[in-house]
């Protein structure tokens, strides 16, 4: 499994609207087994071709070892060789262990991206911080959280809720929701692009 978590939670995120993604492809599969995906490297459009093979697990022949469809009733492997034109772009599999978020979304786009640094206690947040992320959920822009790699705040504030440390989730929605007795809480839908569920 390479450690391209950062790059797989981008991935996720603009693929929330599939044109975001799909129109960075320039040719559809042709018979001599070549695709073409238009990226930005540099700030400069750039085609990318690719040929149509994929690496899979010599022990799970039929399972793909880095990028895969998010379940069999959808199968597609668009981003598969996305994937495989991030690594080409970036010389090899080995240069893409670790690396920022905002290097992904110029790689599809070109696009601006905003960071903010929040360290939470106990992964909370502020109403500031969620009425940030909230209007900017109404508006279908990208959102991508990642977890700070200190072990302090790891063993204190991420495990104990089943977040991991030093990884990049996909925020997918923000919700606000009451229990029986009426408390309030604002929440985060998260995907862990390397986990099976939301």
């Amino acid at each position: 499994m390479v450690g391209d978590c950062y790059y797989l939670s981008s991935e996720s995120a603009a693929s929330e609207v599939s044109s975001r993604v799909k129109n960075m492809f320039i040719t559809d599969y042709t018979p001599q087994g070549m695709i073409v995906v238009r990226a930005i490297v540099l700030g400069v459009p750039t085609y990318i071709t690719l040929d149509d093979t994929l690496a899979f697990y010599k022990s799970m022949p039929s399972t793909l070892a880095f990028s895969r469809p998010e379940s069999s009733t959808n199968p597609s492997i668009y981003t598969a060789f996305l994937e495989k034109a991030w690594i080409k772009a970036n010389g090899n599999v080995d240069t893409v262990e670790g690396g920022w978020i905002g290097e992904v979304m110029q790689f599809f786009a070109g696009t601006p991206t905003v960071t903010y640094w929040v360290k939470y206690n106990d992964a909370t947040a502020s109403l500031a911080d969620w009425n940030r992320v909230n209007s900017a959920d109404q508006v279908n822009w990208v959102m991508i959280a990642g977890t700070y790699s200190d072990s302090l705040n790891c063993t204190n504030s991420y495990t104990k809720i089943g977040l991991v440390c030093s990884h990049a989730y996909t925020i997918l929605s923000t919700h606000n929701v009451s229990d029986a007795a009426g408390k309030s809480y604002l929440l985060y839908k998260i995907r862990n692009p390397w986990g099976s569920d939301d």
